[in-house]
């Protein structure tokens, strides 16, 4: 048997994604590249490793039995990839990490600075894009970590809590006794115009999980993607947010009041997550800690 790294990483992607598509686009080669290299692949191994069905593809007896070899040598080879450049580079080997975008524009760039400045020339490549994108970098190895709210456990990677993150309301800043005092609860929350994310994002889907019930129509509603618009929009007086405390910092930019919702507390928590299986460098382990340390300031 003669299989190549990129075969063996063709394999796992199509298993993970159960579908020669979305394998081809996150490996970003051609579908017809994508079938050859596992065409080769069987031949080599005289044995077909997958199997079509009408929605999905799935690994046969003989897949099945391949995939956790296939993703130990993965692991094995990406392991010592990097400890080989990091010998090279003289124990300097960049971090190459991910994070969202509400997370570049306020409390990350602090940690990021201290952890530069307690390993002088060390050096960190940093990625802002989605959630989404952040974790299928991080499984395709493409990054080394990623941050942010992770809901969901997934194959193949390791999530290492970093701290709580409670959910706050966020409402414009109040001028005066007349104006009316921020909420504290959930149910002070009732019939209040919002300014909320889309209906698909699990932060959103949490808040309206303890949202009051409407006996009428659903309170008025602004839509938007992102939460730092949503808080300039709370700035202009469109409606209250409801937001996880890791806002916070970006909240002082704007003329809005930040409070904790209680009754009940709903606490999410904040991850930086990693290839299972990848023991994490001495560098990336302490920006992990450093990203931890860093939540007892968001609170």
């Amino acid at each position: 048997m003669n299989a190549s790294f990129r075969q063996l990483r063709a394999f796992v992607t199509v298993v993970e994604c159960s579908s020669f598509t979305k394998a081809a686009e996150k490996l970003f080669i051609t579908q017809a590249g994508l079938s050859a290299m596992i065409k080769d692949l069987e031949r080599q191994l005289n044995c077909a490793l997958l199997v079509r069905t009408t929605r999905l593809v799935a690994p046969t007896p003989a897949g099945q039995k391949l995939l956790p070899a296939a993703l130990r040598a993965l692991r094995e080879l990406e392991q010592v990839g990097w400890e080989i450049n990091e010998r090279n580079s003289g124990g300097q080997a960049p971090l190459k990490i991910g994070i969202t975008p509400l997370a570049a524009a306020s409390f990350a760039p602090r940690v990021i600075k201290r952890h530069l400045d307690a390993h002088p020339g060390s050096r960190v490549d940093l990625v802002d894009a989605s959630r989404d994108e952040v974790q299928s970098m991080v499984e395709a190895g493409e990054l080394d970590a990623g941050f942010g709210v992770f809901f969901t456990r997934v194959a193949g990677l390791k999530r290492h809590a970093l701290f709580p993150t409670p959910l706050m309301a966020v409402t414009p800043r109040r001028r005066g006794r007349r104006t009316p005092a921020p909420p504290t609860r959930w149910a002070d929350l009732a019939g209040q115009p919002l300014v909320t994310l889309p209906d698909d994002n699990p932060i959103q889907q949490l808040v309206d999980r303890h949202l009051p019930k409407a006996k009428g129509a659903r309170a008025e509603r602004i839509v938007l993607r992102n939460l730092e618009a949503a808080i300039a929009f709370v700035d202009q007086g469109f409606g209250i947010a409801v937001m996880p405390t890791i806002a916070r910092l970006a909240c002082t930019r704007y003329e809005v009041d930040c409070t904790l919702l209680r009754e009940p507390e709903v606490t999410l928590d904040y991850y930086g997550i990693t290839r299972a299986g990848a023991k994490p460098s001495a560098a990336l382990g302490d920006l992990l800690q450093e990203f931890a340390r860093a939540g007892e300031g968001l609170g």
